[in-house]
């Protein structure tokens, strides 16, 4: 006859000030979020340089910033008014690269990408954790940042 009780499992042996540092790590919402930035930002500025992402719209986008950024408000490829596709993005890249004009137009645009899809992470991540568990949270939010 097979007994239940736990002399048959080997108890696992960590030292304890590493088992409380990781229940505390663990626990922390804090130390999530810093990992959540890592697996949003790391991919991007891993591949930062291996290849150009610019499509139609993303031609669109730049040259907005771009006369946003020299002062002749927004402008689309055609010198119209940029009025079709939404004025966010190119007002933050103009505005960036207003304040960092030693950087390039498109270099520019993926730091504004980068810091708004890693912002974005973090945003879901605290708006899950106000309703659902840190494992919920931390796995929805993980799985969003590597599809990003």
């Amino acid at each position: 006859m097979i007994s239940k009780s736990s002399e048959f499992v080997l108890p696992a042996s960590f030292p304890v000030a590493s088992k409380a540092s990781l229940r505390l790590l663990v626990k922390s919402d804090w130390a999530i979020s810093t990992l959540l930035v890592l697996a949003a930002a790391l991919p991007a500025l891993a591949l930062w340089n291996h290849g150009s992402y610019l499509t139609g719209d993303s031609y669109q986008y730049l040259r907005a910033a771009l006369t946003f950024a020299q002062g002749q408000g927004l402008r689309d490829m055609s010198g119209n008014p940029f009025t079709v596709l939404s004025p966010l993005y190119p007002l933050l890249v103009g505005s960036v690269h207003y304040l960092l004009p030693k950087l390039d137009f498109e270099t520019t645009a993926r730091l504004v990408s980068v810091v708004g899809a890693t912002t974005a992470v973090i945003a879901l991540y605290w708006l899950l954790r106000a309703r659902h568990s840190r494992r919920i949270s931390f796995a929805a939010a993980l799985l969003f940042a590597l599809t990003q």
